[in-house]
């Protein structure tokens, strides 16, 4: 039990999927701990890279070995952190927030206090902040054009923060802007038929995605089969964005934001 404050050590696991881009990991992560120590100046930040495909991926083609929740877990115990906050950088709290859960509350009984931050759709409160963020940074697209939100998806039922971020959209007003993702639902084809019924001939797409990685350049933008050459051949103008979540400021701004709720929660408030 730890009863000095000046034996208190505190820390702060930043958990993300992984990434296998270089450039993305430095648009990205680097940013968002940047965000996270700023913010917590008197914690020490460490990370963690949950995908196992991911982790496998860069060890194979670039010889490192990136922390998974339980190594890095094990870190600060060595160096006996007394107070952690576990912040997801996570979308919503699907598959990959139950595991990552799971595998933290093995460590509950390891910290004083173990605290566990909410993923960036939590709540509607937390998707009109979002929206808020992405339609200010997107406010030069014009009314006659199409705005897409391109989400991962999940083949889940529980997986409606996706049709809860296109209702909230026309719930703010954006009548020019829709939800889609690659699996699940909304899908492409429910989106491609609410368009058709209005003037649009441009539709800008746009990841909803922390990293989107493969997926824009496959899934979005890439050939046969993508959302773009699919919207293309329906006679639409499209144009294609390569940016994450992460590099938005205000989003890296809204993660900080949960941490801090978690933190809340450690003092008791």
């Amino acid at each position: 039990m730890v009863k000095k404050k000046e034996e208190q050590r505190k820390g702060l696991l930043a958990v993300s999927l992984g990434i296998s881009c270089k450039d993305t990991k430095k648009e990205f992560i680097s940013p968002m701990e940047f965000c996270f120590q700023n913010a917590f100046p008197e914690r020490k930040i460490y990370k963690a890279f949950s995908s196992d495909i991911i982790r496998a991926r860069i060890k194979e083609r670039q010889g490192l070995v990136l922390p998974n929740i339980g190594m890095a877990m094990e870190e600060m115990l060595r160096e006996k952190v007394t107070h952690v906050i576990v912040q997801p950088t996570y979308i919503w709290r699907g598959i990959e927030y139950d595991k990552m859960r799971k595998e933290v509350e093995k460590y509950k009984g390891e910290f004083h206090e173990l605290k566990l931050g909410s993923p960036l759709l939590s709540s509607f409160k937390d998707i009109q902040k979002v929206i808020s963020i992405l339609m200010k940074e997107y406010r030069n697209i014009p009314l006659e054009e199409g705005i897409v939100f391109v989400g991962h998806g999940s083949v889940l039922k529980k997986s409606n923060v996706y049709t809860a971020f296109d209702i909230s959209l026309k719930e703010a007003g954006y009548r020019n802007a829709w939800m889609t993702v690659l699996k699940g639902e909304p899908s492409f084809y429910t989106m491609i038929n609410k368009i058709k019924t209005l003037q649009i001939h441009k539709i800008h797409l746009i990841p909803l995605m922390i990293s989107p990685g493969i997926h824009v350049f496959r899934d979005i933008e890439g050939g046969e089969g993508s959302l773009a050459s699919l919207l293309t051949k329906k006679g639409f103008q499209v144009q294609c964005y390569k940016k994450g979540l992460g590099e938005y400021k205000g989003i890296r701004e809204q993660f900080v934001s949960l941490a801090q709720g978690a933190e809340r929660m450690e003092r008791g408030e």
